[in-house]
């Protein structure tokens, strides 16, 4: 009795000075943020080799994926099948396609026309061989005084997502507000994807990542 009085006296102390030995493997933090980024527009891409696709101002990143969703896709691709973006001739305008992730460009032979394209953004992935257990994620609309309606999904291994992985929410975000998912977990191995309508929305994802 002595002994667990002396350790909870120890442990009283060590709150009381902010010091208190860790409980667990974990670390709460914001995991993941991402300034407002075009998520749709009007896309152009050359016939060669590789194929080469332009949307000013873009503002995607590698292993983000894209899809085709209006006009006639350049051979070699479809409509409504998502691409990765890799980090091959990445640039603030132009961006290069692949249908796996880190993989070889696509080549096209036709520069298809008309074309519209959705960009849905990584937010984030655990990191090494931790999972995540995400039980806050700020989706806040700070960027523009127009209302904003979002998509969320957590893509398993990171593969190529179909519109129906995204929780969408009915209810756009009204300038200056946030909503608040529900907590879900990742592995290591997973990823997580947004989408602005607008391309308006501020995203941000806390929670804690574990061994």
């Amino acid at each position: 009795m002595k002994l667990w009085g002396l350790f909870a006296l120890r442990l009283w102390l060590a709150v009381l000075i902010g010091a208190a030995p860790a409980l667990a493997a974990e670390s709460y933090a914001v995991l993941g943020q991402l300034a407002p980024a075009a998520s749709t527009g009007s896309v152009t891409c050359t016939n060669a080799s590789p194929m080469v696709c332009t949307l000013n101002g873009h503002g995607s990143a590698a292993d983000d994926q894209f899809q085709f969703t209006v006009g006639t896709a350049p051979t070699g691709t479809s409509l409504g099948t998502s691409y990765f973006i890799i980090s091959a001739g990445l640039t603030a305008n132009n961006f290069e396609l692949s249908t796996t992730r880190g993989g070889t460009a696509i080549n096209s032979s036709s520069t298809g026309s008309g074309l519209t394209g959705v960009f849905y953004h990584q937010l984030y992935t655990p990191s090494g061989s931790n999972s995540a257990v995400l039980s806050s994620m700020h989706v806040c609309n700070w960027s523009a005084s127009v209302n904003d309606s979002v998509r969320i999904a957590v893509s398993p291994g990171r593969a190529a997502l179909a519109a129906k992985n995204f929780v969408s929410f009915g209810t756009a975000v009204p300038f200056g507000d946030c909503i608040y998912p529900p907590a879900m977990t990742m592995a290591n191995t997973d990823g997580l994807y947004v989408y602005s309508a607008n391309g308006t929305t501020s995203f941000s994802v806390f929670g804690a990542e574990e061994n």
